[in-house]
């Protein structure tokens, strides 16, 4: 796909010559595009690689802990450089998804960063209202995907044998897990 380098800003001095040369022409709040042939022009030649689904490295770990009868167990596990796409924020040339089409509403809107001259951000491109699809819209779902997770923590109590042996029990332990507690 292309690679959205930035919204472009009425401060951008270039945005007169490559804008221009882009079909459609760009203008600011809209989402600008990395040259990477450096030839003046956002064409199919500017397409690039920008990422990969499965991760560079995967891993857990589990650290358990005792203190007298107390025990702890902490297990956590982490996915590192790879990308996601989050489909509803990228759109397609149907205008049926994406960003601009939650932009088209009054309500159920996304929560959006987008720019305005008041609001120069890079996040979303200007909302506009006259078009269904944002161009280059496509390069608003690319996010880096890694992560660390806690999957559970379990904390028990084991009770001593001599109090359990007078129930009749040969042990008996309780306690308490919580899984994915931090999602």
């Amino acid at each position: 796909d292309y690679k959205k380098i930035c919204i472009w800003q009425t401060t951008d001095q270039e945005i007169g010559t490559l804008a221009k040369q882009t079909a459609p022409d760009q203008f600011p709040g809209q989402i600008r595009i990395e040259d990477v042939n450096s030839d003046g022009k956002i064409d199919a030649n500017d397409r690039q690689i920008l990422g990969n689904f499965q991760p560079v490295w995967e891993g857990g770990i589990t650290n358990r802990f005792s203190y007298k009868n107390f025990d702890l167990s902490i297990v956590t596990f982490a996915r590192m450089g790879m990308k996601v796409i989050v489909p509803y924020l990228t759109g397609n040339s149907t205008g049926s998804g994406g960003f601009a089409f939650f932009n088209q509403g009054r309500v159920n809107q996304v929560k959006t960063d987008y720019w305005t001259e008041t609001n120069p951000t890079n996040a979303f491109p200007a909302p506009d209202a006259a078009s269904a699809v944002a161009y280059f819209g496509s390069t608003l779902g690319y996010y880096d995907g890694s992560f660390i997770k806690c999957r559970s923590i379990n904390l028990g109590y084991t009770f001593a044998s001599e109090l359990i042996r007078k129930i009749g029990m040969s042990s008996a332990r309780v306690y308490f897990n919580a899984t994915n507690p931090f999602i």
